[in-house]
């Protein structure tokens, strides 16, 4: 059996993925073949061949994520949104144009699922009477008092993510391990 892809980079970028997928492939007669790429007809050549391609189109995603990352950082640190669907309790409206460029989002409150986000930090940390309420409990105290997420039941994970999440303490990172080993890498 033979399956094509329009760019060989599409199937994976990532190599040792890439490699893995093609033993099996290969192991159940089926033949990957790419339009773009020029690949030879030798196995061996071939082998040789798309692990240089391979290569190459990992370091060119990992330098556009890394690119990526950079840039919506930056964009978050201006306190602009970067696009991403708002978080839970927040929504985006249109920045005020001070500059004449680009018109941008900022994130602002969202006034009744706020005090939904809220309600669940005051659980977490100090309950109803003093005491700290974990996820399950704070899922179903919600639940309970028909404080619904967009209108549906809160979930432990539900109410686990939102306490996790960096935005709700003012902090938005972006490809945080790939800038942390760039930092580490200056350093050296």
């Amino acid at each position: 059996m033979r399956r094509t892809f329009y760019d060989a980079s599409r199937f994976s970028r990532k190599e040792a993925i890439r490699y893995k997928a093609e033993d099996i492939l290969e192991k159940n007669g089926v033949a990957i073949y790419s339009y773009l790429d020029c690949i030879p007809e030798d196995v061996d050549d071939a082998f040789i061949m798309r692990g240089i391609n391979g290569l190459f189109a990992e370091s060119f995603s990992r330098k556009n994520s890394k690119k990526s990352a950079i840039k919506l950082n930056s964009i978050a640190e201006q306190g602009y949104s970067t696009g991403a669907i708002p978080p839970f309790g927040y929504q985006t409206i249109e920045a005020p144009n001070l500059d004449g460029c680009k018109k941008r989002k900022v994130y602002a409150l969202h006034p009744a699922n706020a005090e939904i986000v809220e309600k669940i930090f005051t659980l977490a940390l100090k309950g109803e009477s003093g005491c700290s309420y974990g996820v399950k409990k704070i899922a179903a105290y919600l639940n309970n008092k028909n404080l619904l997420k967009n209108g549906s039941r809160w979930t432990p994970n539900l109410v686990h993510t939102i306490l996790t999440n960096t935005t709700y303490y003012g902090e938005r990172q972006y490809g945080k391990k790939d800038l942390e080993r760039i930092y580490t890498l200056a350093l050296l």
